[in-house]
């Protein structure tokens, strides 16, 4: 959210380019990281064939 703040209020495009990048690594490491324990959370019976993590 202060990425989005800081994107909002930037008068320079540095410094915009940079806010963005932030909060664009910041998404995709809480993406990748929510998608493993929403696995983790689902019932075996009710995961999907996607959702495989390569065991076994």
């Amino acid at each position: 959210m202060l990425g989005n703040f800081v994107t909002a209020i930037s008068l320079s495009y540095v410094l915009t380019l940079a806010a963005r990048l932030c909060v664009g690594l910041a998404t995709g490491v809480a993406w990748s990281l929510l998608a493993g324990y929403a696995r983790r959370l689902t019932p075996p019976g009710q995961q999907g064939p996607w959702s495989s993590s390569g065991e076994g």
